[in-house]
């Protein structure tokens, strides 16, 4: 941006916001912008008590909105399943569940009786009743058979309901959300960034995903000679996905690009990273780009081995959306007495 600061439509004198003045700054930017709304009598800042979103998860919000590449009048609440596929899923597994009660009169059988009938009600609306839905799914929390054969199939049609009423009714008050709730927040939002924008201009700063974007558009609006040879990413699993289309600009205007990333240290949520980054990188890439570092000369092999032993049961069957990688130990260390390995456990309570 320095180098093409008129090309990219910024202040060549400009600033980089430090991240602990950017969020005071926010924080006056969403207040003052809440009050000028509703000096013109705007209903919208009602809504963060109505849905229960104080300000700093708003102001998280718009962080996740720009981190996104994304402007708050683009915002939309989430679609889940389609309505039709949502309901045929949970009249299927209400037959399931149905199915795995026995003749045998118990607790469990009267109360999975009732919560079907009251689930099976809630259906016969065209307007479906998501609450009477998610009542009668939560009425089955405690439900199990003592014994029996059934109790196996029982369990796992169980789950299939939970899973299912879930999943369509989260599509259902989406579709209450967009309607009701997201018109007003968006207004928020737009007021909130065009406050936080006037105050930057101001005094000719530009925060981090400022640096992002105007880059991002910058490379999408021209065909520029950066003079690199190639890119190395480092922590590739701590990118989010801006910064992914960055680099997928300059890869298209042919600058090779090498990535080096443990998708199992991913930790940077908050700030906005994903792991999908690394992992559609690592698809992308196929067999013939991609290579597994297993070696670790850092550390012990009795220590590498309580490390996989802890990772495989936390990785296992895809638990994260990552596949366990053993790790090798491959380092020389001279004996220094002590323990193999320690584990501290700290009680955070």
């Amino acid at each position: 941006l320095l180098l093409h600061a008129v090309e990219a439509g910024v202040d060549p004198a400009f600033r980089v916001l430090a991240e602990p003045d950017g969020r005071l700054m926010r924080e006056d930017a969403l207040v003052l912008s809440l009050n000028e709304l509703a000096a013109q009598g705007s209903e919208a800042p009602r809504v963060l008590s109505v849905v229960s979103l104080p300000p700093p998860r708003l102001r998280a919000l718009y962080d996740v909105v720009r981190g996104a590449g994304q402007t708050p009048e683009t915002l939309r609440a989430a679609r889940g399943a389609d309505e039709a596929d949502g309901r045929l899923a949970v009249e299927a597994a209400l037959d399931e569940l149905e199915a795995t009660l026995t003749d045998e009169e118990d607790v469990t059988r009267a109360r999975t009786a009732v919560a079907i009938r009251h689930a099976r009600a809630a259906l016969e609306d065209d307007a479906v009743d998501a609450w009477a839905l998610m009542s009668a799914q939560d009425a089955l929390r405690h439900a199990r058979p003592d014994r029996g054969n059934g109790k196996r199939p029982f369990q796992r049609a169980k789950k299939a309901l939970k899973e299912s009423i879930e999943a369509w009714t989260g599509t259902i008050l989406d579709d209450q959300v967009e309607r009701d709730v997201m018109p007003r927040l968006r207004e928020i939002l737009v007021a909130y960034d065009r406050r936080y924008t006037e105050q930057k201009r101001d005094e000719g700063l530009l925060d981090f995903a400022d640096l992002e974007l105007r880059a991002l558009a910058l490379l999408e609006q021209r065909d520029l000679d950066l003079g690199l040879d190639a890119v190395l990413v480092d922590e590739l699993q701590d990118t989010n996905p801006l910064q992914a289309r960055l680099l997928e600009r300059l890869r298209a205007s042919g600058c090779p690009m090498f990535g080096v990333g443990d998708p199992k240290q991913s930790i940077y949520r908050f700030r906005r990273a994903d792991v999908r980054v690394i992992q559609e990188e690592w698809d992308r890439v196929a067999e013939t780009g991609r290579h597994y570092l297993q070696a670790t000369f850092r550390a012990r092999p009795p220590l590498v081995d309580v490390l996989n032993e802890t990772t495989e049961r936390l990785f296992q069957d895809d638990a994260a959306g990552v596949a366990f990688v053993p790790l090798e130990a491959r380092g020389t260390f001279r004996d220094v007495g002590g323990p193999d390995a320690e584990v501290a456990l700290i009680d955070m309570g």
